[in-house]
């Protein structure tokens, strides 16, 4: 008994002394963290704060540190755990409630993210604060810096809780809301372009537009107003090639504009810069199914079939839902005389739209190559009753006098 006692005794200075040690190893971990964060080293930074949380998880001044360098990364969701935890601790620290509420909209947490953004109109801020938040333009464009939420920021606040209201659908309220980012601040481009995207929700083009060359007065090289300015006066009937010339030429790094003008160049028949735009708009953006499938559009136009066949099958793998992209692979295979691939195609499109006239009616036409008479015939009659143009003839051949 004597002989467990003494070796109890003789581990308690070892026990202190290892924990006094993992603590230096985490402060040291969480400085090389930061200091790889502040070289751009993000990978690096977030090893070096998840092992030092994992050493010292109490140490909360590293849960806002590493919630930054999430956010570099595109983890979004991360970073408001990161943040979650911190204010958990201490509800009302400002800078972790801003990087609370960033972190949430970008996470698409709306709801959540008004929360944080109304609690800090509320809130009378007090104190000094080192603390830099970058902003980026939520509808894209580069990134400035702006100042620390102890600061005069309350126009970048009420900006954003415009825009968490705007994507809750409530464009009235996001109006008022940016009315008063602008009266704080009326030098600022953004926050007339996502005004205009307010009252475009809510059906005002003049005011939409007006909004977007305003932000253009402002800022003459503001991409997204002309792209949006450029959407506008599609929908218009006055669609501007220059426009989105401009918006391309201002910020050549948006996949947008270029999608924009590939669309443009495709009903004006030049495939060949349709392409040129859609190539773009992927090198920019290739996790977007909406870029593979204009690209595969227009591969189909200059006649590149295995191409478009390639570039629909993408889309399909990154939005299966997309009822267009089965219809347009679906085509491509009747094109290439694959008709039972076709109708599976076809069938597919059909089931995430029902209504779906054009894919009932090329559904039927590929049936009847394969000599499938009555579901030719079924398909062509519903087709029919979706409204769908040239099916007259279609009827007469599959259904003859049935």
């Amino acid at each position: 008994m004597k002989q467990l006692l003494l070796l109890f005794i003789a581990l308690i200075p070892c026990t202190r002394s290892s924990v006094a040690q993992d603590k230096q190893i985490a402060r040291n971990l969480f400085e090389a963290g930061e200091q790889a964060y502040l070289a751009g080293r993000f990978t690096e930074s977030l090893d070096n704060y998840n092992r030092g949380l994992a050493i010292d998880a109490g140490y909360y001044d590293a849960y806002p540190s590493r919630a930054a360098v999430k956010e570099r990364l595109g983890d979004w969701a991360g970073a408001v755990t990161d943040y979650n935890i911190f204010l958990d601790a201490f509800p009302e620290n400002r800078e972790a409630r801003f990087g609370r509420g960033l972190a949430r909209y970008h996470a698409g947490q709306f709801d959540f993210a008004e929360v944080d953004f109304r609690y800090l109109l509320e809130t009378p801020s007090s104190g000094e604060t080192t603390t830099i938040f970058y902003r980026q333009s939520p509808m894209g464009g580069g990134t400035d810096r702006i100042l620390t939420a102890q600061g005069d920021i309350r126009d970048h606040i009420y900006n954003y809780l415009g825009l968490t209201i705007y994507e809750q659908g409530n464009y009235s309220e996001a109006i008022t809301i940016f009315d008063s980012a602008i009266q704080l601040n009326p030098e600022e481009p953004d926050y007339f372009v996502h005004r205009g995207l307010a009252h475009q929700g809510n059906g005002d083009t003049k005011g939409a537009e007006a909004d977007y060359r305003a932000a253009l007065e402002l800022n003459p090289g503001h991409s997204i107003a002309y792209h949006n300015l450029s959407i506008l006066l599609k929908q218009d009937g006055k669609a501007s090639r220059e426009l989105l010339d401009k918006a391309i030429e201002n910020n050549p790094d948006l996949s947008y504009p270029y999608i924009e003008r590939g669309a443009y160049l495709l009903e004006e028949e030049d495939y060949t810069g349709a392409l040129r735009d859609f190539n773009k708009a992927l090198q920019l953006d290739p996790k977007s199914a909406e870029n593979w499938l204009n690209r595969g559009l227009a591969k189909e136009k200059v006649g590149d079939l295995r191409g478009a066949y390639h570039d629909f099958t993408r889309t399909i793998a990154l939005a299966p839902q997309l009822e267009k992209a089965w219809l347009s692979r679906g085509n491509i295979l009747t094109k290439q005389q694959r008709f039972a691939e076709a109708v599976e195609d076809y069938s597919v499109a059909i089931t995430y739209y029902p209504e779906y006239g054009i894919a009932w009616l090329n559904r039927a036409i590929a049936h009847h190559h394969l000599g499938q008479k009555q579901a030719a015939c079924t398909d062509a009659r519903r087709a029919a009753s979706l409204g769908v143009e040239g099916t007259e003839r279609l009827l007469k051949v599959v259904c003859g006098g049935q």
